[in-house]
């Protein structure tokens, strides 16, 4: 099960989940999609399907999974294990 996790990214679930805890903590900050689009370089678009619990169909889940959790780490928002937190903090 974790091998397709890997592959192909989490549950639809849990993109939907995530995805609504990322977009309500993103407006929480006042910031804008273009806010976490520019701070990152990255696509407003991909912000977008993010917070909509849609995958990104042209990129790899693992740059994904990064790319999430760049996002997260601007908002201060803890990932669930699947997204393979790798941080320090406790």
């Amino acid at each position: 099960m974790v091998d397709e996790e890997d592959a192909g990214g989490p549950s639809e679930e849990l993109r939907a989940d995530l995805g609504k805890r990322l977009a309500a903590a993103r407006v929480a900050a006042g910031l804008s999609v273009d806010d976490i689009a520019g701070r990152l370089n990255l696509r407003a678009s991909f912000i977008v399907a993010v917070e909509e619990g849609r995958g990104d169909t042209h990129m790899d889940w693992a740059y994904e999974r990064n790319h999430i959790r760049a996002i997260a780490g601007i908002l201060a928002v803890e990932l669930p294990e699947v997204m393979g937190e790798a941080s320090g903090a406790s």
